[in-house]
């Protein structure tokens, strides 16, 4: 299966619904970046690719809302999201490379 089959079937878009492959293999694009560049690492694995699927999602739910995850209208306050949820960044942070002082892993 697919990355863009898991995020989908995440998601709750049908397999056969195309409309939206474009944004969101540009979004699985981006989390990989984020991903390895958090993890100082250019290769993937099976546990980075799951993460990355994760981060497309929460990134899908943040489209449209520009990153407000909470707002109250009468209030006039809003929230915005700051980064990944924990469980993400708790799963990059294990994944993460740490580099040797010459700047070599």
């Amino acid at each position: 299966m697919s990355e863009l089959d898991k995020l989908k079937l995440l998601l709750g878009i049908p397999a056969g619904r195309t409309d939206e492959d474009d944004l969101l293999s540009a979004l699985l694009l981006d989390a990989a970046a984020y991903a390895a560049a958090f993890c100082r690492s250019d290769g993937s694995d099976a546990r980075k690719a799951g993460v990355t699927v994760r981060m497309a999602a929460e990134d899908y739910g943040k489209t449209g809302a520009a990153g407000v995850s909470r707002r109250s209208v009468s209030g006039l306050s809003e929230t915005y999201h700051g980064s990944y949820s924990e469980r993400v960044m708790s799963e990059l942070r294990a994944l993460r490379h740490l580099r040797a002082v010459g700047g070599t892993v």
